[in-house]
């Protein structure tokens, strides 16, 4: 039996089904997964953390992984830059449910699988995670809410294989990331906007997006900076394997403090500026920078 050619309206009506039931990311395979995303090839790379919809171009928030020179004895090193939405469920306290009445579609070990498969796969980093010695790994938060810091992420990383080093963020954000002592008057807490009473709009608490699932490990963050940090001065750099430099510049805006990391133009590679949020907040301005966001957005 020859089967009857297909109309052009059912080949539109066909296409248009499959774009709307199959994920963007779906066929793209980066790095052997589908939430990985290439800046520049084996050495930086994104791995998306689907917030309430498994779309990652909806609000997704965004880690970047950053293929580092060897240390002086050889020893692999990484960056990654974001922390990603945490755990979506689980004991205790939801606090990304709590602030937003929804709950986002990942784990911190499923995000930490994304950043796996990019130190792994030889088509990327060509590392081995599994080795001993391990990879080092350092994470740094784009700022202190929930959604790019997070403990639950940091116990992920502890648990695996790689080699924990720090989680990072600028020490203007110290309060809204602990909730360590007073404000205005008032002694916080470890949960729901620091249980700062605020006299207006709740999206306006200066404590909004504290993040409270699993209480932040002081001993596991180290803070950049200090409290007088100009905007865009650098605070800490590193080199990346291909040999470009890397600077995290103090930020503030979307909250008190903010990081930015940037990668100059060398070697035929444009300038590359990873905001502390969205371009609109961002105190720091890289005009001919390629400027990503630490969120994904329709």
């Amino acid at each position: 039996m020859v089967p009857r050619r297909l109309s052009f309206g059912w080949l539109w009506f066909l296409t248009f089904a499959v774009v709307l039931v199959v994920p963007p990311y779906a066929s793209a395979q980066i790095c052997g997964h589908d939430r990985v995303e290439e800046i520049s090839p084996g050495v930086i790379y994104k791995v998306v953390s689907p917030s309430w919809s498994l779309d990652i171009e909806i609000n997704g928030s965004n880690l970047y992984v950053f293929k580092l020179a060897a240390g002086p004895t050889g020893t692999p090193r990484v960056v990654v830059f974001g922390l990603g939405n945490g755990d979506g469920s689980g004991p205790g306290s939801d606090d990304f449910f709590a602030y937003t009445g929804r709950r986002p579609m990942t784990e911190a070990s499923l995000d930490l699988a994304g950043v796996l498969a990019v130190i792994d796969n030889p088509s990327c980093f060509g590392l081995d995670s599994g080795a001993k010695p391990s990879v080092d790994t350092r994470l740094i938060a784009q700022h202190a809410h929930l959604d790019h810091a997070n403990q639950e992420m940091v116990e992920a990383v502890k648990a695996s294989a790689l080699r924990f080093q720090a989680a990072h963020y600028h020490v203007r954000d110290h309060q809204l990331l602990t909730c360590e002592g007073s404000y205005e008057g008032q002694e916080l807490e470890d949960t729901l906007n620091c249980g700062f009473q605020f006299d207006g709009p709740e999206d306006q608490n200066p404590f909004r997006g504290h993040p409270y699932r699993l209480t932040i490990q002081s001993a596991d963050w180290q803070p950049l900076g200090s409290a007088n940090d100009p905007e865009c001065q650098t605070l800490l750099s590193f080199n990346l394997a291909d040999g470009r430099q890397v600077r995290i510049e103090a930020d503030r805006g979307h909250t008190p403090g903010g990081l930015v990391l940037v990668v100059d133009p060398q070697a035929g590679h444009g300038g590359l500026a990873f905001l502390s949020t969205t371009r609109g907040a961002s105190h720091c301005r890289y005009p001919g920078y390629w400027e990503l966001e630490p969120h994904n957005f329709s």
